[in-house]
């Protein structure tokens, strides 16, 4: 992470947790409600971001060419996939992998998250999104980790 972008971080944190900016309730793109993610076009105004979901922050930063950044990590240290499909079947081979480490079969996972056997399969080879709000939770009780997402996304940062 360059000087420029830790001290903004560092400043657009402290202003977050003091108050001084406060945190909007849905995404600035889709107008999604939930925890949204405070996106920085422009390092040197550390106090201006554009507020966006997970989703959206993503696909963000993927647009700019700077991969998939989940949170806590460097978008300069790892680059990740180029586009949505790429990511896409990356985190299905998570969830495979995950689902695998567990030994649970894909009938086993599909009735603990109330989805079809084909619908798991799709999202494993990554031709469907599980990142849907209905999805998430009962797919991470399924594969006993605390965040979807960060299974989903975490980690898949490589070089390209």
């Amino acid at each position: 992470m360059g000087d420029e972008q830790k001290s903004a971080t560092k400043e657009f944190v402290l202003a977050v947790k003091n108050g001084v900016v406060l945190r909007k309730e849905s995404c600035e793109k889709c107008g999604k409600n939930c925890r949204t993610d405070g996106h920085h076009e422009d390092y040197s105004k550390p106090l201006e971001v554009v507020w966006l979901c997970r989703k959206c922050h993503v696909g963000r930063h993927i647009q700019l060419g700077w991969g998939i950044m989940p949170r806590g990590r460097n978008p300069q240290q790892k680059q990740g996939p180029r586009d949505r499909k790429e990511w896409m079947q990356e985190g299905g081979r998570r969830l495979r992998g995950r689902r695998t480490d567990l030994e649970l079969s894909v009938a086993q996972v599909a009735a603990m998250i109330g989805r079809s056997v084909a619908q798991v399969a799709r999202y494993e080879s990554g031709e469907s999104d599980p990142m849907r709000p209905a999805i998430t939770l009962a797919y991470a009780r399924a594969l006993r980790v605390r965040s979807l997402s960060r299974l989903y996304l975490d980690g898949i940062v490589e070089a390209v």
